[in-house]
């Protein structure tokens, strides 16, 4: 008696373990995971999961990852372990197509209310490997009208206005000095750019006077070469500088910090040539073939909910990004205040950034030879020969 117990006791928790593990199998399934790097939008992103997954009876799980580790999980995730069936990422990323087995998007996702120029940054080939989502990502020039009455419109005018910030004991300027990203728009006013016509191209004059010119603004002491991007935010926000360079990430959080004297200007000019920062745009994409798996459905309906007008409103009225929804867009410009006119006016003179695979190269190459030219230990023309040599090794 006392062994039939016991069996039916044993068979008892086997049968309980397996509808639980059962189960848990089941919820996993009905799990997806979105990987992104939006570090001042994390509530917001996991606000608009939640709503979603209540509304279709699927658990979206956001992740934030930072945007210089972003890159490499996807790609380690790619040669072991669960893929993110989604990704909010920069445009660029498509150029990864085949590392990270992205899916093609369909024609069903196309959307028409949503700008040619935007699903231009995620097509490579011909094929469109990602729903663009936010616009601008570029950098600008924002500065503290407490300390500023005049915004600077070239360096040469912010270099006429050091010493009389300095006896105010305020730095001219901050931003992340050593970021390739920042660096890259002083290519414009010498006439270079990273990539043309699909080609590589580093090794080049406007690369050297670019490299010369950036190195020259640390040496007159208008920037503190180690500045990072504290020099941008929390430095600037308490006045340590009179100007900052950043992103359109950063415009929401800076205008809270600066309250009334906050201020919006286009980079200064080198000359009459203007800096020519990049832009693209933030886009979902599918890692692992998602699209092509059981979550498509799902998947689909997340990607129109995320391009749909109410949410592109609620990006830029809740955090001031720019939407990609063509109406959306339009009511932004037409609504625009001088700050916000001044930011259009920045994207206007900014360029596109390449999305082909070999701009993965391209950024590794100019990364080596841009520190090592900073340093000290390479002039400019073997530090664009390196950064040339560096991304063909790889193309």
């Amino acid at each position: 008696m006392k062994n039939m117990s016991s069996n039916y006791i044993i068979k008892g928790i086997c049968i309980a373990l397996f509808f639980f593990f059962a189960s848990a199998a089941h919820s996993d399934e009905k799990k997806i995971y979105l990987w992104h790097k939006e570090a001042t939008a994390k509530e917001f992103i996991r606000d608009i999961c939640a709503e979603f997954s209540k509304k279709h009876g699927v658990q979206i799980k956001a992740e934030y990852i930072p945007v210089n580790h972003l890159k490499q999980a996807l790609i380690k995730r790619a040669l072991r372990g669960r893929m993110p069936e989604i990704a909010l990422v920069p445009s660029d990323f498509v150029g990864l197509f085949s590392l990270i087995n992205l899916s093609k998007v369909p024609a069903s996702l196309n959307n028409p209310d949503i700008g040619e120029n935007a699903y231009g940054t995620v097509r490579i080939g011909g094929k469109i490997y990602g729903a663009p989502i936010l616009g601008g990502n570029h950098i600008m020039m924002y500065y503290n009208k407490k300390k500023v009455k005049t915004p600077a419109t070239t360096w040469a005018e912010l270099y006429a206005q050091k010493a009389a910030l300095e006896q105010q004991g305020v730095k001219p300027i901050g931003w992340s000095y050593n970021d390739v990203y920042w660096f890259v728009g002083f290519m414009g006013p010498f006439g270079g750019w990273p990539m043309e016509g699909g080609e590589i191209t580093l090794n080049t004059k406007a690369m050297q006077d670019a490299l010369t010119f950036y190195k020259s603004l640390a040496d007159k002491g208008l920037i503190p070469q180690d500045c990072n991007s504290g020099c941008g935010t929390d430095r600037f926000f308490n006045g340590e500088f009179a100007y900052a360079l950043n992103g359109d990430w950063a415009y929401l959080q800076t205008e809270k910090a600066l309250g009334k004297d906050f201020g919006v200007a286009v980079i200064p000019s080198i000359g009459t040539k203007p800096v020519t920062p990049m832009y693209s745009t933030h886009a979902l994409v599918f890692p692992g073939k998602s699209l092509q798996g059981p979550m498509r459905d799902i998947l689909e309906q997340f990607t129109m909910t995320m391009q749909s007008e109410p949410i592109q409103r609620r990006w830029y009225t809740a955090l001031k990004r720019l939407p990609v929804h063509k109406k959306v867009l339009n009511d932004f410009k037409q609504q625009a205040d001088p700050n916000q006119r001044q930011f259009l006016r920045q994207l206007e003179i900014a360029r596109a950034m390449p999305s082909e695979s070999s701009m993965s190269y391209a950024w590794e190459g100019i990364r080596k030879g841009f520190y090592r030219f900073l340093a000290g230990s390479l002039d400019a023309e073997q530090a664009s020969a390196l950064m040339q040599k560096v991304a063909e090794s790889h193309d």
